[in-house]
């Protein structure tokens, strides 16, 4: 399944089950309940966001300052603008799994799973960024090809590559 698709399901799964919740929420407790909850859990996440953003970036600067590259902080600073938006969504999934990355060791594990995912698929390669793709992909649109010198291309002063004479 191709990631466009996958990202389309994911969003209409989650969006559904969001409403129903959310619905259900509104049943049980009344809409201004419902609504209070979410004005809430927006402000109490962008407060938290926003104090664990600074701390990330003083610990940027500390890993800055000591030569470090500070590659799972930077990490988990991007990780922290996914999180805000997750909280800025209406929903208690979205708020749910935003809460829990707010947690530091929760999000430092997120944050070096991804460095690993990232160091295994994506290489550079002569000053260029190379994604390794699944090995099926690979190997559907492999050519085999072969090298062959022809003799002439040297006595007659031709440049093989090009088919000029240099």
């Amino acid at each position: 399944m191709n990631f466009v698709l996958t990202f389309f399901l994911l969003v209409v799964f989650f969006s559904s089950a969001e409403l129903m919740l959310l619905l259900k929420f509104a049943a049980n407790f009344g809409f201004l309940a419902t609504f209070a909850m979410c004005v809430f859990t927006g402000i109490l996440g962008g407060a938290l966001v926003r104090s664990q953003g600074l701390q990330t970036m003083k610990e940027i600067q500390t890993s800055l300052a000591k030569g470090e590259i500070p590659a799972e902080e930077i990490v988990g600073g991007f990780m922290l603008v996914i999180i805000g938006a997750l909280l800025m969504v209406p929903g208690f999934i979205t708020d749910t799994m935003g809460f829990l990355m707010l947690v530091p060791p929760i999000r430092r594990i997120a944050a070096r799973k991804f460095i690993e995912l990232a160091k295994a698929n994506i290489k550079v390669h002569d000053g260029q960024i190379v994604v390794n793709q699944a090995s099926e992909t690979l190997h559907e649109d492999a050519i085999e090809t072969e090298v062959v010198k022809h003799k002439d291309s040297k006595e007659n002063g031709t440049d093989h590559k090009t088919g000029h004479t240099p």
